[in-house]
């Protein structure tokens, strides 16, 4: 895995306690990042460097927020794209969700928290999505107690392998060029007890034997200097595709732990972060290079 230079300076601090348990605690570094943010800019301000303040705020809001402007552009000729999103199991607007995905010209999309009120949706989703596989990943207990699903929808036929220690799913895209898809969601850092519980799935899927080539993507509740996270990737050879800029949460943006990852065979031409409308993380687009069998 490629760290950019700045981080790869830092990684070493990072993976030393308490800055290992600190690194992946998103409540805190969610309240975190902003404060020291606005610290930075009043002490600018104080100092008579208002213009300062002003670029570093503009700067900062810009960079977090992109997904609320940026625009998606159109998929080239010979690629495919894939969308990776959490859509929450509570309070979210499923309708606008299903049709928001409709407008993103995507050719896989991996969702996880899938709710029941997911099944009104299907019906107008198969126009785009002909192929549409639901696994049940078992209970949650955590600050709610919630069954996990994960959705996949294909323009292709798909066929889903296995479940992973239930916070995975392996399927088989049959694209032009096929590929296997990993969707992964383990269990969020919010508890001594949840946290223990992603860890021991973190030891158990870099005991996996992956089959390639392979995209992994979902909500890995992991920011990337994460020691767990780095395990496996190195474990089974991924690169990162996708950037580290903030995914959660959408209203206050402060950590990276949505990404994309891919194998040898697999080329990515675009990763993006998008706002899928009432769900606290943005999602994942990446485009890849299409080569025909």
């Amino acid at each position: 895995m490629t760290f950019p230079p700045f981080f790869a300076t830092l990684r070493p601090m990072f993976t030393l306690p308490p800055f290992n348990s600190i690194a992946y605690t998103t409540l805190l570094l969610s309240l975190a990042l902003p404060v020291a943010v606005g610290v930075i800019c009043l002490l600018c301000v104080i100092f008579y460097k208002w213009w300062l303040a002003l670029a570093i705020g503009f700067i900062y809001l810009g960079i977090i927020y992109a997904p609320y402007y940026m625009p998606i552009p159109k998929k080239s000729e010979n690629t495919f794209r894939l969308i990776s999103s959490n859509v929450r199991i509570h309070k979210t607007d499923v309708s606008r969700q299903a049709a928001y995905l409709k407008t993103l010209d995507a050719d896989i999309v991996g969702l996880v928290e899938v709710s029941d009120a997911w099944q009104q949706e299907l019906p107008a989703l198969k126009s785009n999505f002909p192929h549409i596989i639901i696994t049940e990943q078992g209970q949650r207990v955590g600050r709610i107690t919630y069954g996990d699903r994960f959705m996949v929808l294909s323009k292709w036929p798909v066929t889903h392998v296995k479940n992973i220690q239930n916070a995975a799913g392996l399927y088989h895209i049959e694209a032009p060029q096929p590929f296997y898809f990993l969707l992964v969601h383990p269990m969020g850092p919010l508890t001594k007890r949840m946290d223990n519980e992603r860890i021991a799935w973190y030891e158990n899927i870099v005991k996996e034997d992956l089959p390639t080539p392979l995209v992994v993507a979902g909500d890995f509740n992991a920011v990337p200097w994460d020691t767990s996270l780095i395990n496996m990737v190195k474990r089974h050879s991924l690169t990162y595709a996708s950037h580290w800029l903030p995914t959660y949460r959408t209203d206050v943006p402060a950590v990276p732990i949505d990404h994309v990852f891919y194998t040898d065979g697999l080329s990515p031409t675009r990763t993006q972060r998008i706002n899928l409308p009432t769900t606290d993380h943005f999602s994942m687009l990446a485009d890849f290079e299409m080569r025909s069998q």
